[in-house]
């Protein structure tokens, strides 16, 4: 990571010693300059903290970093409080944005604060307005919380979704022909589309804009194409550039159909019941 965040986030602390409320939406002094604070993903899904300049939200740096190995609730944060950071968590904890959450931990024999996050990611305004992740949230809402999931809607064809640790993303309808009760394996037929996390920032590449659908196996109307070359396919799969909007198109469109045919309201009770079951053991007996 290249974000560079001067030692004046602890002159502007000293500065403001009265701190803010919990919760607050302080600015933030990073870099010499006012910062608001908006917040993306990581690859992992966890939570990124980024400062962007106050009057024209041009990006100045982000606050957090990702340890993956790292045991985190889903409120809480990792802080980068060291070298061109320094005095970042604690201009952070002036403004009301995070609170101290439990002892760092240490990585490569560096300590990084964990912290508890005092805003919600999830209010509308403290998002950054330039990164509205579409097809990611789509994905997430059908797999609630999962890495893979099933879901079963009376009169469709079954879809499975799927998510690799890698960023990447899977959706697939399939199903297969029988005849007198019997299995005929090559009738197998699907719609399928892999996806790939585009990175935002070329300087901390963990923190990405979206997933971007790249490669479609539809047997329904005939399109086998990738659009990035050599990303989930064998090499000789040419990639075609020039084909993305339309697969966009498609994709967006499939998500519609897929609402409509209540796909995303059986992912949110299968969510809700999962729920009830890691409350209520007995249930799932």
């Amino acid at each position: 990571m290249t974000d560079n965040v001067t030692g004046k986030n602890q002159e502007a602390s000293r500065d403001t010693e009265q701190a803010r409320p919990e919760g607050g939406s302080g600015n933030v002094i990073a870099h010499g300059v006012e910062c608001r604070i908006a917040f993306d993903k990581y690859i992992n899904g966890r939570t990124a903290i980024v400062l962007l300049e106050a009057k024209n939200g041009e990006r100045i740096t982000t606050a957090t970093v990702d340890v993956p190995t790292a045991e985190l609730q889903p409120n809480h944060v990792i802080i980068k409080d060291h070298e061109e950071n320094d005095g970042m968590c604690q201009a952070l904890r002036r403004a009301g944005i995070v609170k101290y959450a439990k002892p760092g931990l240490h990585d490569d024999n560096i300590r990084f604060p964990v912290c508890e996050l005092l805003v919600s990611p999830d209010q509308e305004l403290s998002r950054d307005p330039a990164s509205p992740p579409k097809n990611y949230d789509r994905l997430m809402e059908l797999l609630g919380g999962e890495d893979y999931r099933r879901i079963e809607v009376e009169g469709y064809k079954d879809l499975e979704v799927w998510r690799w640790h890698s960023g990447g993303f899977g959706l697939c309808q399939s199903w297969v022909e029988h005849y007198d009760d019997e299995f005929v394996e090559d009738r197998l037929e699907e719609v399928r589309v892999y996806f790939r996390a585009m990175g935002k920032h070329e300087d901390c590449p963990a923190i990405f804009w979206d997933v971007t659908p790249v490669d479609i196996h539809d047997d329904l109307h005939g399109f086998y194409f990738v659009t990035v070359e050599g990303v989930f396919r064998e090499t000789y799969a040419t990639g075609k550039p020039e084909l993305q909007q339309t697969l966009d198109t498609l994709v967006s469109k499939w998500f519609q159909d897929l609402r409509d045919q209540g796909f995303f309201e059986q992912a949110k009770k299968l969510a809700q019941q999962e729920k009830e079951q890691e409350h209520d053991p007995e249930i799932s007996r």
